[in-house]
């Protein structure tokens, strides 16, 4: 009888351990869970002169004044541009335009059939380039932009765009927006950049 009595609270003592350390560990696991989350929930800081592994970057390109000679081409056409000033990020973008002392902001594309493949630069004079993105977009009415290369004087180091996720997201390439009006025009740009390694 006692032989029993003492195997019966052995065996609850064994039972409670383990429901004590089954509950702990579903502790550590949500708070591991919550670390990562919180992790991806931190913001992440804008592109700008820091030379930060992930940065956030919003830019629009907005045609310049047709008396100043800014055109901006259809998205359609197989080759084209649009120039003008470029609002956002700072160190990425040209806020004025002036032709004559090559201040602005230029968006330009060739084509490989249906795939364009572009080039935004933001200039301060005609020798000092600010930034620069490269990629390619795979039709004219995607909002899909693979960033190849960017560059921007401030941070002086090269990024480009993750391959994961959707246009505009955590991962993914940029979103582009390209409206094409007669007059007032735009290219819009925004997402996440990734640090290039050893750069």
């Amino acid at each position: 009888m006692m032989y029993t009595l003492v195997a019966t609270r052995a065996r609850g003592v064994l039972v409670m351990t383990a429901a004590v350390a089954l509950v702990a560990g579903l502790v550590v696991l949500a708070a591991a869970g919550a670390g990562a989350s919180s992790n991806r929930d931190q913001p992440v800081p804008e592109c700008g002169r820091e030379a930060v592994q992930l940065c956030h970057i919003d830019i629009t390109v907005h045609q310049g004044p047709p008396t100043a000679g800014a055109v901006c081409s259809s998205f359609d056409n197989g080759t084209g541009f649009c120039v003008g000033p470029s609002r956002g990020n700072s160190s990425w973008t040209a806020p004025s335009y002036f032709p004559r002392q090559g201040l602005g902001a230029s968006f330009t594309w060739k084509s490989q059939g249906s795939v364009r493949t572009v080039n935004y630069e933001a200039n301060a004079t005609f020798t000092i380039l600010e930034a620069t993105i490269e990629g390619k977009v795979p039709s004219p009415s995607s909002a899909r932009l693979d960033v190849t290369d960017a560059w921007n004087r401030g941070s002086a180091v090269h990024w480009h765009t993750g391959m994961a996720g959707t246009p505009g997201s955590r991962g993914g390439p940029l979103y582009i927006d390209y409206e094409h009006r007669v007059v007032g025009s735009s290219v819009h740009m925004y997402g996440f950049l990734e640090r290039n390694q050893g750069a």
